[in-house]
């Protein structure tokens, strides 16, 4: 599992791009997340799951031994 988190904020749109390119190769192969404000263009992804400003609220589960 790879996970990316704001992998291409700094990156200007052609470099977002050429990354979107090389990522899309791993596709199938491999389980990614991004956590991003934009989707590069190019970028093949199977879901987009938008948080908005009502965002989930997640919390450890204690389990009794």
């Amino acid at each position: 599992m790879l996970i990316f988190d704001e992998a291409i904020s700094n990156l200007d749109q052609q470099t977002a791009e050429h990354f979107a390119q090389t990522i899309n190769r791993l596709k199938g192969k491999v389980t990614m997340i991004f956590i991003t404000h934009q989707v590069p263009k190019g970028l093949q992804v199977d879901e987009v799951v938008n948080m908005g400003q009502h965002a989930m609220q997640m919390s450890l589960v204690e389990e009794d031994v």
